[in-house]
């Protein structure tokens, strides 16, 4: 017993020291070293890989809290594909937005190529959740890739439902250009409706023609269509967005068929070839003439009711037509857009209704008799300059209510005492009234564009009146009076209520001297808009007009050489 006792102190005593030196050894160990991810790892280690490994994101902060210094390595995988953690540039395989978490973990990223992935709202998902980082992608179409934010693409021939796959995956792009196209028209219509924010520009095949959708003017002439054309080129104008007109003379079509496809169309201009009373016309005119053609006014309801389908027409000339004044009037009142013209006859002469200009002298046309009035002249709206100087009296005075354009008139000699529809003259710039019966000249108050005011030896029954209106006529550059008309105090306190006007006061019976016509540029303005040649102060032939140094282009108009 003794003896094992012996031996049980003898093997503590040689064992005691074993175990305080594995005990230290431990100790040393974990001193210098530590696990990681079950891995030993020297507590000093410059560089921990842990790539390869799954590491969540929890577990790898809690790793750098512990190795401050370390340089750590470690990766990300994303549906079988390892990205390294300190990756800036990634080409990613298929992934879903569940995976976009894994993403976020690679701080250093900036730029990510996902072309691979199959789900583009995954992408999507990609670019909101990571706004710092370039997210791009392209898109295979035909034989070429386009990148992902494309505005513009062209490309050959391709299916529908290869464009349509396509464009869901280039949210930016605009156009469109699809080259040797072979998409019926349906197809063509179906993209567009579906993806209505997209210009497309493809050939559309339409009757047997390859058309380019960029047109502005389709052309069918000569092209035999059948009303089934007609239906399928009313429902393919949409693939033409900048069409404004389409052709279709001497295609076979009815007039009926024509007529019911331009009122379908109201904003595209159809255009064909048609014929009224033996006058043959283009929907494209922009005037038609039926002049000498016996016409009846229900035969004018046929020419009206061809309108709606003459967008671009301007006037329509009926001269000689044999319609009255008044039913030609009521029927170019009923259309603000088109001016019926026709001729009226003021006493022997015939004007076009269109006409600016009228005088005595200078007419083209001539009836066998003299009418002796002057009254049709109001249908003549468009009148810029009116000389009826020395005629006495105009049969119906209250014409001038008809003539807003007006500018210069001539009524010299007048007997009428008083013409109030020059008040309704606004735009009269030049008026000649001397010699006249006309004493009430109030209705030039409201003449505010008039500048040259000739009112030489007019009868005077309340020169007071007078004088109220002319000095409110503030804006008058001449006036030319008469010595006898007005007292001299009167002419005095007259110049000096309109300072900056020229009042010319003349003492001679020559209504025009001291620089009427020779000292204003306007009396030629209106010699040239009454088509007649220049005259001076003392009524000789002036040849060149002295403000423009250009010849009158009226010269054969003199009547008297």
């Amino acid at each position: 017993m003794e003896g094992d006792t012996v031996k049980e102190k003898k093997r503590l005593c040689w064992l005691l020291p074993v175990v305080i030196l594995l005990l230290a050894a431990v100790g040393w160990f974990f001193w210098k070293y530590t696990f990681v991810d079950g891995t030993v790892t020297a507590r000093s280690a410059d560089t921990i890989d842990l790539r390869g490994r799954e590491i969540s994101e929890e577990k790898l902060r809690t790793i750098e809290s512990r190795f401050p210094d370390a340089h750590i390595l470690w990766d990300v995988t994303v549906d079988g594909k390892s990205f390294d953690g300190e990756s800036e540039s990634i080409v990613t395989a298929d992934f879903t937005t569940e995976d976009i978490p894994s993403f976020a973990r690679l701080k250093n990223l900036k730029e990510a190529d996902v072309s691979a992935c199959s789900d583009f709202s995954a992408i999507l998902a990609l670019q909101n959740a990571l706004p710092e980082v370039r997210v791009h992608w392209t898109v295979p179409l035909g034989e070429k890739c386009f990148d992902g934010e494309s505005e513009s693409i062209a490309v050959q021939d391709a299916s529908a439902d290869m464009l349509r796959a396509a464009i869901t995956r280039l949210p930016k792009l605009r156009t469109l250009v699809l080259t040797d196209s072979t998409l019926s028209p349906a197809d063509q219509l179906a993209l567009t409706e579906e993806f209505p924010s997209m210009l497309f520009s493809w050939d559309v095949t339409l009757a047997g023609r390859t058309i380019p959708s960029d047109v502005t003017a389709l052309d069918f002439t000569g092209t035999p269509l059948t009303e089934e054309n007609l239906s399928e080129l009313s429902a393919a104008l949409p693939l033409f967005s900048n069409a404004e007109s389409v052709n279709l003379t001497d295609c076979g079509l009815s007039e009926h068929m024509l007529r019911d496809f331009s009122a379908a169309h109201p904003n595209l201009l159809t255009e064909w070839e048609t014929q009224l009373f033996g006058v043959r016309f283009s929907t494209a005119a922009e005037e038609i003439d039926f002049s000498d053609v016996p016409l009846t006014v229900e035969d004018a309801a046929q020419i009206e009711d061809m309108l709606p389908y003459l967008p671009k027409l301007k006037k329509v000339v009926m001269l000689r037509c044999g319609i009255s004044d008044e039913d030609m009037d009521a029927i170019d009142l009923r259309h603000e857009d088109v001016q019926f013209v026709w001729m009226v006859q003021v006493r022997r002469w015939g004007l076009r209704t269109d006409r600016t200009y009228f005088t005595v002298y200078n007419n083209d046309y001539e009836f066998p008799e003299d009418n002796h009035s002057f009254a049709a002249l109001r249908y003549c709206r468009d009148m810029i300059a009116i000389d009826l100087g020395h005629q006495k009296f105009y049969d119906d005075p209250d014409m001038f209510e008809n003539f807003p354009d007006l500018r210069y008139l001539v009524v010299s000699n007048s007997q009428y005492e008083s013409l109030p529809a020059l008040k309704y003259l606004k735009n009269l710039v030049m008026l000649e009234m001397f010699w006249t019966n006309t004493s009430d000249i109030t209705p030039l108050r409201e003449l505010t564009n008039l500048r040259h005011l000739n009112i030489t030896y007019k009868r005077v029954r309340d020169a007071e009146a007078d004088l109220d209106t002319l000095m409110h006529m503030t804006w008058l550059e001449r006036l030319w009076i008469s010595y006898n008309m007005y007292r001299d105090d009167q002419i005095e306190a007259l110049k000096a209520a309109l300072p900056d006007t020229q009042v010319q006061v003349i003492y001679t019976t020559d209504c025009v001297s001291q620089g009427w016509r020779n000292g204003s540029e306007e009396y030629f303005n209106m010699r040239d808009a009454l088509h007649m040649y220049y005259l001076d102060d003392d009524s000789n032939h002036v040849y060149i007009n002295p403000y423009t140094n250009q010849p009158s282009q009226y010269d054969d108009t003199d009547p008297f050489r």
